[in-house]
């Protein structure tokens, strides 16, 4: 009994490749059935976008239960990049800064509020030295957050500002540029 190295699966391009679940902010969550053809489009969205390569180490601090999880575990291992996961549920944001160094992340992926929480906390001369792009999202990214961006994380790191449902996965998304002219108190996500 040898190990077989290719199963040879073609599975259909629009069947069925996971079902998720709506937050449930319009009613009752519902499940999403996500095929084939539209994880892939995504994951080649985010791999262009972000340069997700086999050099990257990319975080995951969602839940399973929401896209964001789903993203970043399949922008990871689709690429070759290593996954690192950090239960926030279980450890909190006191550890996150210290577990985003220790684990070498070059990709930072949470949703606005966790990001503002923890940047918060930093010491003011606080360097993230080797993550090259932060991802913020599942809210508004607010002007005070670019200002901690600016100050923790180095100056070639991006900041992917970003809009997703869980039908459709990316809606808008921009990136932010240092010294970018700013309006109100929210980052725009596009046109």
């Amino acid at each position: 009994h040898g190990i077989q190295t290719d199963p040879a699966v073609s599975p259909d391009p629009l069947g069925r490749a996971y079902i998720i679940f709506t937050s449930g902010s319009t009613g009752a969550p519902k499940g999403v059935v996500q095929d084939h053809q539209s994880v892939l489009h995504s994951t080649a969205l985010f791999t262009e976008y972000f340069g997700i390569g086999p050099a990257d180490r990319q975080s995951l601090v969602y839940t399973p239960a929401v896209f964001g999880s789903q993203r970043d575990t399949l922008n990871a291992l689709l690429n070759g990049a290593t996954l690192c996961h950090y239960p926030l549920r279980d450890e909190g944001l006191v550890g996150l800064a210290d577990w985003i160094d220790r684990s070498g992340i070059t990709i930072f992926c949470s949703i606005a509020s966790v990001f503002r929480q923890m940047s918060a906390t930093l010491a003011g001369d606080r360097i993230f030295s080797r993550v090259r792009l932060v991802k913020c999202g599942g809210e508004a990214t607010h002007w005070e957050d670019v200002d901690r961006f600016e100050r923790h994380f180095r100056a070639d790191a991006r900041l992917f500002c970003g809009f997703s449902m869980t039908e459709t996965n990316l809606v808008t998304h921009s990136f932010v540029s240092r010294g970018q002219a700013r309006r109100g108190s929210r980052v725009p996500l596009g046109f």
